[in-house]
């Protein structure tokens, strides 16, 4: 997950899967991939915003059966240049855009935790 923030601005993308719901841009890394890269390009593929990863907010384990655990890792990043969000569907996402706050909690959203995410 990457929390974008812009001012006093949320990036958040209107997914195409998982109920079309709103949320932070979120992913899996990719065999060969860093966490980091990971971050920017699952935000760049979502939201067609280029970014700059600033640090990390949480780090989340969940031990799940046989052994094996979930591992998450929230991102703060900003946008690196002046790139308006995607507006065109594409098989990763319906579009993005930015919100404040407020607009957020009005929103209909794939997790609760997005907006634990924002506000931090």
């Amino acid at each position: 997950m990457v929390v974008v923030r812009q001012s006093d601005r949320f990036l958040l993308v209107h997914e195409a899967k998982h109920g079309q719901g709103w949320c932070v841009p979120a992913g899996r890394v990719e065999p060969g991939e860093t966490l980091f890269e990971a971050a920017l390009r699952e935000t760049l593929e979502e939201t067609g915003v280029p970014v700059v990863l600033d640090g990390v907010l949480r780090v989340e384990h969940s031990p799940r059966p046989k052994g094996t655990a979930r591992m998450r890792f929230v991102f703060l990043a900003h946008p690196q240049a002046d790139v308006p969000p995607k507006s065109m569907p594409d098989e990763e996402s319906l579009e993005a855009k930015w919100f404040s706050l407020e607009e957020v909690h009005s929103l209909p959203l794939r997790w609760p935790d997005v907006l634990q995410s924002s506000s931090m």
